[in-house]
């Protein structure tokens, strides 16, 4: 056995090549000062190479350094795949001594240590065990230069298309593609519009350090044709197709329009009113109202679109997965194709239509004496908006139609207060419409105290009341919307004494979020002791739901949905459709934010302060109910109005910074 006493040995640690000094031999082990001094015990068949030097006594650190420069140098003229080709043929397990004397013709310490050295970095050809090596096989070497030249050129190519991005993203109109950049954009078009994960989204997410990987793909496929310019980007982002499947439109159009049915309850011989904005195309509800001897019938009507839509097929498949139609400023993309949600199933003026129809009986102090629901029929023969009645209001009756609507209109402030007597909290703010066509911007505030939006507000609450009422009472499997006391006090927030946004603010903040219950429970914030949702059945998809389970125990029909299974479909369902809103509150900020842009720069501007926030207020602009950021050194109260000044406006960044002005 070698002596290996007081040698300078390399040895092989966890991390590498070390130098050692031997001060004890036991066996097969060996004791060893490193050269950083630190003590170990190796094992003999760690053992690279046995150095000797007169000087390692007094100059070790010296030694070592010489040592380590010498055989660097030998290191560098090695030629691995020479003594690769020397050997691969004989494909077996080599000990490192048998290799250097194989490549050099001797086999001393310095190159042997060298050629360890140059062996251990070509993993490429050579497998190590130990300090013994394996020549790997021509095929195995073959495959893996083949990998590392793809890899390269992947890298390479990756480069090329972060570089090509970036200059396309900061370029102002349209750009050409290369070729070879036509494999990324379909990769683009799979992620942005098919939400697939691929190597575009990586690329995507570096591109461009304040837009997030779906702008990015956005703006790409934007600028390079690939997208239509007029395309909202919300919704291609979102993930919403505007487009129906074919499949949709299809069953769309094999729809039959309703006809007169003697089974339902015929209310074609009254007055009927729809009363909705402008623009409205999607007519989901109108109301009929009679004098009979004792008290007054109130017809709250509904659209019925469970007698066009059965459980799972296209039309409600494709419904479910949009939840809701979806209103921005530049579009309206709707829940059913506009053959049924703009013609079969709307309550348009002349045309018969099927509806789930609430008639209640109210005395002198809108006191509801008696109600029931059923299936029927109606033509509307007013199509009425909201202005208009209000109008009419305001105006002498003048006729049987005015004089109706008077009546109808006299039963809210009761129905308000019998509310706020049972804990309601009735949150009324402004809200703000904005359109958006040929790139022209239309702000619009509608008032929610006025009485004609008042008026259909109490009758669509009370419709959804007496469905849940019913629901409860015949025993039918329904889903029920509770909410628990909220934190403020009961009342009436933002009413026509004057809208205080602070202390709107401070009810919101208070309201408990709905929950989704398959028992009727109080909904504390509307003052009531049961609640669902039915009222807009053409608009959002969990109306359809409970107005199809209400409809079949009408019909006496097998119910078309279990407790459970209620709950798992509308519960998605309701995810969703907060997911839509969402977008739509982005979109309104976005536009108003882009209003404010196109003002002159000094324009002046009014708005409340909130809250004092870190480093300034949060601040509410009147006219546009959208919230900024005050910077100031005054000092301002909550509820103080104040003349404002734009900072900086960045609609994209969703940035709005203001001053007081100078």
């Amino acid at each position: 056995m070698t002596d290996y006493q007081g040698k300078l040995i390399e040895y092989l640690d966890g991390v590498g090549v070390r130098f050692g000094v031997v001060t004890r031999q036991a066996g097969d082990k060996l004791h060893v000062t490193d050269e950083r001094g630190k003590h170990e015990r190796i094992s003999l068949n760690h053992v690279i190479a046995v150095h000797s030097s007169d000087r390692l006594t007094s100059e070790p650190d010296a030694v070592i350094s010489q040592l380590k420069s010498h055989i660097e140098a030998i290191k560098a003229e090695i030629d691995t795949e020479f003594l690769w080709e020397s050997t691969v043929d004989e494909a077996r397990e080599y000990e490192l001594a048998e290799l250097t004397r194989s490549y050099f013709g001797q086999a001393d310490a310095i190159r042997q240590s060298a050629l360890f050295r140059a062996l251990m970095d070509d993993s490429l050809r050579f497998k190590r065990h130990g300090i013994r090596f394996t020549p790997r096989t021509r095929q195995h070497v073959a495959d893996q230069i083949t990998a590392t030249r793809r890899r390269q050129e992947k890298e390479a190519f990756r480069q090329q298309a972060l570089e090509w991005i970036r200059a396309v993203l900061t370029t102002d109109g349209t750009c050409d593609v290369p070729p070879a950049m036509a494999g990324l954009l379909q990769q683009t078009e799979d992620f942005l519009l098919r939400q697939k994960t691929n190597d575009a989204t990586a690329l995507l997410r570096e591109a461009h350090e304040d837009l997030t990987a779906k702008e990015a793909a956005f703006e790409l496929l934007v600028k390079t044709g690939r997208l239509d310019a007029q395309a909202d980007p919300l919704l291609v982002i979102a993930g919403i197709e505007e487009r129906f499947p074919r499949r949709v439109l299809e069953q769309a159009e094999r729809l039959v329009p309703f006809q007169p049915n003697d089974a339902r309850r015929d209310f074609t011989a009254l007055i009927t009113v729809s009363i909705d904005d402008e623009e409205t195309r999607e007519v989901d509800d109108a109301l009929t109202i009679e004098r009979l001897s004792d008290r007054w019938r109130v017809g709250i009507h509904i659209a019925d679109v469970a007698h066009f839509v059965s459980k799972d097929d296209p039309l409600d498949q494709e419904a479910y997965r949009r939840s809701a139609s979806i209103y921005l400023p530049t579009r309206t993309v709707t829940m059913f194709p506009e053959r049924l949600s703009y013609d079969l199933a709307s309550l348009n003026q002349d045309q018969w239509r099927p509806t789930m129809s609430f008639e209640v009986d109210f005395d002198a102090n809108a006191r509801v004496l008696d109600w029931q629901v059923s299936r029927g029929q109606i033509r509307v023969t007013h199509r009425l908006s909201y202005a208009q009645v209000d109008q009419m209001l305001q105006a002498q009756p003048d006729g049987l139609l005015t004089e109706q609507l008077h009546h109808l209109a006299a039963l809210t402030p009761n129905l308000i207060s019998q509310r706020l007597a049972a804990g309601a909290i009735i949150i009324r703010r402004p809200q703000l419409k904005i359109y958006v066509k040929d790139d022209q911007i239309t702000v619009k505030v509608l008032d929610p105290n006025s009485p004609s939006r008042q008026l259909i507000s109490e009758m669509m609450i009370l419709a959804n009341r007496l469905a849940a009422q019913y629901a409860a009472r015949e025993g039918v499997p329904l889903i029920y919307r509770t909410q628990d006391a909220p934190d403020g006090e009961p009342g009436f927030y933002g009413a026509e004494s004057g809208y205080d946004p602070v202390s709107v603010m401070k009810a919101l903040r208070g309201m408990r979020r709905s929950r989704l219950s398959l028992s009727p429970q109080p909904h504390a914030g509307l003052g009531l002791d049961a609640y669902t949702q039915l009222t807009s059945p053409i608009r959002r998809f969990s109306d359809v739901v409970i107005q199809r389970q209400i409809a079949a125990a009408l019909a006496g029909e097998p119910l078309p949905y279990e407790k459970e299974e209620l709950l798992y479909v509308l519960g998605a369902a309701e995810s969703a459709e907060r997911d839509m809103r969402a977008i739509e509150r982005q979109a309104v900020n976005y536009w108003a934010l882009e209003y404010l842009a196109r003002q002159p720069a000094d324009s002046r501007h009014h708005g409340w302060i909130l809250e004092e926030t870190k480093g300034g207020y949060v601040v509410e602009l009147d006219g546009l109910f959208i919230h900024g950021f005050l910077t100031t050194k005054a000092q301002h109260e909550p509820g103080d109005y104040l003349a404002l000044c734009i900072e900086q406006v960045d609609p994209k960044k969703s940035v709005l910074r203001l001053r007081e002005p100078s």
